[in-house]
């Protein structure tokens, strides 16, 4: 078979045969790269709509408001505390990041009585609603349901997500020089 095809040509196909799997195995990391860039556009689209949506709330619970009041980050004190928490679980290769409620905020209005009459008792986060009184806007709790769906969905999702894609990063460029060693090998050998 090398006397009709020639010598070249059985060296050009044993070399193409080397870097096939080679190439496959780069077309495959890409293509898994993308599908987690479209994870990622798409994460970052919901967490968009949410803070929107939360903040378009809070303005017309602002708007609305006869008291007087303000309501935002800029009219309460600095005692108020984070109620939901973000943990990081897992391998560092591949972590998992889920958002949990904060385990000190009290499970009912009892409990926070009774902890208020310990004198031994630190401050507990309660609902930040309850800091703005009994009767809120309904675009007040909008508003907060809006920004509590965006830390507990696409934000752990989008650390996740951006967490896969670094990790991909070098394995793609490792192949990627591994490829353009034997493209340099093939061509000074012809």
């Amino acid at each position: 078979m090398t006397d009709v095809l020639g010598p070249d040509i059985v060296e050009q196909s044993s070399s193409r045969s080397e870097l096939q799997p080679q190439l496959d195995k780069l077309d495959s990391l890409l293509e898994r790269y993308l599908n987690l860039i479209h994870e990622y556009q798409t994460a970052r689209q919901e967490i968009s709509r949410h803070l929107s949506s939360g903040f378009f709330s809070l303005a017309r619970a602002n708007f609305n408001n006869s008291t007087g009041t303000r309501y935002g980050q800029d009219y309460y004190d600095e005692r108020m505390q984070a109620t939901r928490r973000i943990s990081i679980s897992g391998t560092a290769e591949s972590p998992k990041f889920e958002s949990r409620l904060d385990s000190t905020e009290p499970a009912s209005p009892n409990d926070l009585q009774d902890e208020k009459a310990s004198e031994n008792s630190k401050e507990v986060p309660v609902d930040p609603l309850r800091w703005f009184g009994i009767l809120v806007p309904p675009a007040l709790r909008t508003a907060q349901a809006n920004f509590r769906a965006a830390v507990e969905g696409p934000v752990p999702k989008l650390a996740s997500i951006t967490k896969q894609m670094r990790a991909l990063e070098p394995e793609i460029s490792r192949l990627r020089k591994s490829i353009k060693r034997l493209r340099n090998e093939n061509v000074d050998s012809q």
